[in-house]
């Protein structure tokens, strides 16, 4: 089974999420981006539509982010070799100390929800990345490979990662 099917089949149970948008408090005009995506299936969002609602990436509720987050995979891979500016964005949110207590809300909230599984195809995907394409920095996706393992890890013995 390659990648893009494993990817497919690890991600199939999610649902699409009812509420898209992370923050009622934002004007309207900022959540726009994130708005478009409601009822929109992962499968189908293409790198055109992720760069006209980037701003969707940090505005998206964190169960809309878990859905969508797997699109942003299938794209790089796609396309390898190519430079996709949401994966270099998602790759720099990873890229954190090993201590989850000085990990940010952001991070937290929308991490703690994928499976061991689901964050162990991430951390191929990172290597996989790596390996395609040589415009993401090597250190940055190593730190990130880290915090995936971490998350891999705290995820499958369920631990609250705030501890």
């Amino acid at each position: 089974m390659n990648f893009l099917e494993e990817l497919k089949l690890s991600f199939e149970s999610r649902s699409r999420p009812e509420i898209v948008v992370d923050d009622e408090r934002l004007s309207v005009s900022d959540n726009e981006d994130a708005l478009w995506f409601s009822g929109r299936d992962w499968q189908e969002i293409s790198r055109l539509d992720w760069e006209t609602h980037k701003d969707a990436f940090y505005t998206l509720s964190p169960e809309a982010f878990a859905y969508f987050l797997p699109s942003i995979f299938k794209i790089t891979l796609e396309d390898p070799g190519k430079y996709f500016e949401l994966a270099d964005i998602f790759i720099g949110i990873l890229d954190r100390m090993p201590i989850p207590a000085y990990w940010d809300d952001f991070l937290l909230t929308r991490m703690v929800r994928f499976t061991a599984k689901e964050c162990a195809l991430m951390s191929y995907w990172l290597l996989d990345v790596a390996s395609l394409c040589d415009a993401y920095d090597s250190s940055s996706i190593n730190r990130a490979f880290d915090t995936m393992q971490l998350l891999e890890r705290e995820v499958s013995i369920q631990r609250p990662l705030s501890s």
